[in-house]
């Protein structure tokens, strides 16, 4: 083994065996001269195939790889990707063989109804009549001004109002108010009904409407079966709405006469309010056209005053003389 290594000059940079190292020892081929940076981009041995970019000097590519390296033997035909296309027509099934069914299309859901509407009469709704109605109720009693009535429900009616609905609203609103005049009530309805604005076929329907739920009203407004019987009354005394119409409205109200079995009574009738309402009516038709009128009328009818009495009552004397006291019906209606 040698002891020394010779340069490129022979000198001897190494030192005797177990001497001390000597000093480094010069570089024969170093060159003195500023270092020049390499243009190198990106290899494409890293950044992929293609030879676009490279670490070559000058950026030369790299040549390809595998099956991409031109007249490479291992590159072998590409592989025929599927279209999803059907290549040919389906095998018919074989004999004894059923040939599967197509498939039933889906049904198509049926699309929700429309929720409908509140009901309108030639334009206007249901909620424009009990609106203008509650209106023209405020405009009233704070005018007192019945001429001016008179031409708010004419326009009403000129719009298409539904006249039976508007004296329903208008009989309503005025039992759930308070402090309502209803002297100014039973004026603009009479004279509406003297001025032919209102008919008696729609007063009648209103009338029926309301006593419906006259029982209802009569939970929360305990007189409320004597003010309506007075405001029937008016109409009665004016000729604006028949008796006997009213009187059978007053008997079947909330229920379908054709429905009503025997020994059994309605809510108004079960409840009291029908024999209130019946009473008031005929007082205030008294009032306005006498005793002697109101009397040939309700017998003109042929009804009972008994029947308008819960069924309990109706055989009870007493009972029907104390309803025919209270309301001054001893030579009308007995």
């Amino acid at each position: 083994m040698l002891d020394r290594q010779q340069s490129g000059r022979g000198d001897s940079f190494r030192g005797p065996r177990g001497g001390p190292p000597p000093g480094r020892p010069p570089f024969d081929n170093r060159v003195d001269a500023p270092i020049r940076a390499m243009n190198r981009v990106g290899s494409n041995d890293f950044l992929g195939p293609g030879g676009q970019q490279s670490f070559r000097p000058g950026g030369r590519p790299g040549p390809q790889r595998g099956g991409d390296r031109a007249g490479s033997a291992a590159a072998g035909p590409q592989e025929r990707q599927s279209s999803g296309r059907q290549q040919g027509p389906p095998a018919p099934p074989a004999r004894g063989e059923r040939a599967p069914e197509p498939a039933a299309a889906a049904e198509p859901e049926p699309e929700p109804e429309p929720e409908p509407e509140p009901a309108s009469v030639d334009g206007l709704s249901e909620d424009e009549v009990r609106t203008k109605a509650k209106a023209l109720l405020a405009e009233l009693y704070n005018t007192k001004d019945v001429k001016e009535g008179i031409i708010c429900i004419k326009e009403l009616v000129d719009l298409g109002a539904d006249v039976p609905l508007l004296y329903e609203v208008m009989m309503t609103t005025s039992l759930e108010t308070k402090g309502t005049d209803w002297d100014m009530l039973a004026a603009l309805l009479r004279s509406c009904a003297e001025e032919s604005v209102l008919q008696s076929a729609d007063l009648e329907r209103g009338a029926r409407q309301l006593l419906d739920n006259l029982d209802d009203l009569s939970v929360d407004v305990p007189k409320a079966p004597v003010q309506v019987g007075a405001i029937l009354g008016e109409l009665v005394a004016s000729g604006s709405a028949d008796l006997r119409a009213l009187l059978e409205h007053i008997r079947t109200a909330d229920a379908n006469p054709d429905e009503i079995q025997d020994g059994e009574d309605t809510m108004l009738v079960g409840g009291g309010g029908a024999a209130k309402t019946v009473g008031s009516l005929l007082q205030k038709l008294a009032e306005l056209k006498g005793e002697e009128a109101a009397h040939e009328a309700w017998q003109a009818t042929g009804e009972q005053l008994a029947a308008f009495l819960p069924q309990a009552d109706r055989e009870d004397e007493a009972a029907v003389k104390s309803l025919a006291e209270k309301f001054g019906l001893l030579s009308i209606a007995c």
